[in-house]
């Protein structure tokens, strides 16, 4: 019995930790959006940069949710070694724009929702920061007679 109740706690524990970054990903900005901008220049933003997480994997630590603790650093590794491989964030250290934290932003924002697990997603996520190609391809998710549209017109998709 005490193996399903940790269980259930930690796949409760990271699926409040998914949600939350969830909104992170899809709003233009969210409560849950603090961010450390102390991260050095040449590094990406990634989860436990935003405060919320942070703190509520502080809490994990506490709770002994060590099964979810695991499972979202693996993640979030993932998730570092994605931004960091990125054409767009390689191009940004290249740049070095005034509004480079700005920027770093957008890209974790991306590249979050791209990662989350896909019960995390839906066809109608807003994604203020998404790119072209992902927002055709959200288009085509939605309605699957646009891709023979853009073949019939001889638009590559």
């Amino acid at each position: 019995m005490i193996e399903k109740n940790d269980h259930l706690k930690n796949a409760e524990a990271l699926d409040i930790l998914f949600r939350i970054l969830h909104d992170i990903a899809t709003k233009y900005y969210s409560e849950f959006e603090g961010v450390n901008k102390l991260i050095e220049k040449g590094k990406p933003f990634v989860a436990f940069d935003f405060a919320y997480i942070h703190i509520l994997f502080r809490q994990l630590i506490t709770l002994n949710c060590f099964g979810a603790i695991k499972e979202f650093t693996h993640w979030n590794s993932c998730l570092y070694s994605a931004i960091k491989d990125s054409p767009e964030f390689r191009q940004l250290n290249q740049d070095l724009p005034y509004d480079y934290n700005s920027r770093r932003i957008v890209i974790a924002k991306r590249y979050i929702y791209r990662l989350l697990p896909e019960k995390y997603k839906s066809a109608d996520d807003k994604l203020p920061y998404a790119s072209d190609k992902e927002i055709l391809e959200r288009m085509k998710s939605k309605n699957p007679h646009l891709e023979t549209l853009l073949d019939k017109l001889g638009l590559k998709s």
